[in-house]
């Protein structure tokens, strides 16, 4: 056979903004009817199960991530807000590293995703700008999986036994519950101790780290302890010490992981979650008519209140409001007041 002449070589077409190429872009749409049907399966399977749920959520939030410094699109966008446009824009969710199981030659990442059904307590923590996926979608399309809550001798057993295996450590992440012994008063219990009988703040304590190491010998019931430390036994009444453990628990979140990022297409989305619609539309114009456009649902998540929280939320124009805001709220109050973007008329 005489060779194809290079006019009639076949043509290939560009990758999309993004990187994926256009086969990609179309293997992503082309599942989404099938995960939107294993979606209402799972509902029916589950309709007498208020706490299962066939979808996967990823709030964002106005802080810097572990190590994040330098990541495109987190560096830039340190505000709730504007890392949710920057998803959306980019079709894109990123991956972050996860401190607990990373070491200097193993440096693991992952996109976190939550399954509570709870989602005002989430969106507290969080925010309640986010995106959700049915879990068909990222199980089978990006290797979603839940995380497994690991005691720490499990912990330190399975990052030995799997060392510099990313996509088994991945989905690793320690349990230190608050009713552990190791958070009880007790001899043997590893404490810290004020330097200095006028410290007060513990938070300050910690940061300065203006203490000493030590461990409980003795308990009199004055609540004095006997505590060894490496200048010899000394006696300490309960307001100089604190004990070491740092509870870590976040059963509640139900949380599942992929390798990141995390690539989709309109139509793999089930929704968006936003404050509010109105402030979407007023704060992100461009996106809401793309969102629209795409027919991908908008749906307000509005978190918990307390009795002294401002129920404006996101939408408290008064920049002399004396009410409690979450801490994303106050992020976004101070971006929305240095950039004088605040509206005409408060509420």
């Amino acid at each position: 056979m005489p060779p194809r002449h290079p006019s009639e070589a076949p043509t290939r077409r560009a990758p999309e903004p993004g990187g994926r190429s256009p086969e990609e872009i179309q293997r992503l749409k082309a599942r989404a009817k099938d995960d939107a049907r294993q979606a209402i399966t799972s509902k029916i399977h589950n309709r007498d199960r208020a706490d299962q749920t066939p979808y996967l959520v990823h709030l964002t939030k106005s802080d810097q991530p572990f190590r994040e410094r330098e990541r495109i699109g987190v560096r830039e966008n340190k505000l709730a807000h504007l890392r949710f446009e920057n998803m959306l824009v980019t079709k894109q969710v990123e991956d972050c590293e996860l401190p607990h199981v990373s070491t200097d030659t193993c440096k693991v990442r992952a996109v976190c995703f939550s399954e509570a059904t709870s989602l005002e307590c989430h969106a507290k923590k969080y925010s309640p700008w986010g995106l959700a996926f049915t879990k068909s979608f990222l199980y089978n399309a990006r290797k979603a999986n839940p995380v497994l809550y690991c005691r720490p001798e499990i912990l330190r057993d399975m990052k030995e036994r799997y060392i510099n295996q990313p996509d088994y450590l991945r989905y690793l992440t320690p349990l230190k519950p608050m009713y552990a012994d190791e958070n009880q008063i007790r001899e043997g219990a590893a404490v810290y101790v004020k330097e200095d009988s006028r410290q007060q703040d513990w938070s300050v304590i910690l940061r300065d780290r203006t203490y000493r190491s030590g461990k409980i010998v003795n308990i009199y019931p004055d609540k004095s302890y006997d505590i060894w430390t490496d200048e010899g036994v000394f006696k300490y009444q309960s307001n100089m010490v604190k004990l070491a453990y740092k509870a870590a628990d976040f059963t509640h979140e139900r949380e599942w992981r992929t390798p990141g990022p995390v690539a989709f297409e309109w139509e793999n989305l089930h929704c968006v979650y936003v404050p509010s619609v109105r402030l979407l539309n007023r704060l992100l114009p461009d996106l809401y008519q793309k969102l629209t456009d795409a027919h991908v649902q908008i749906v307000e998540l509005t978190p918990t209140f307390e009795k002294n929280d401002c129920h404006h939320g996101y939408e408290c124009f008064s920049p002399s409001c004396t009410r409690v805001h979450t801490r994303d709220v106050m992020f976004f109050r101070r971006f929305m007041t240095d950039h004088g973007r605040w509206p005409t008329k408060t509420v």
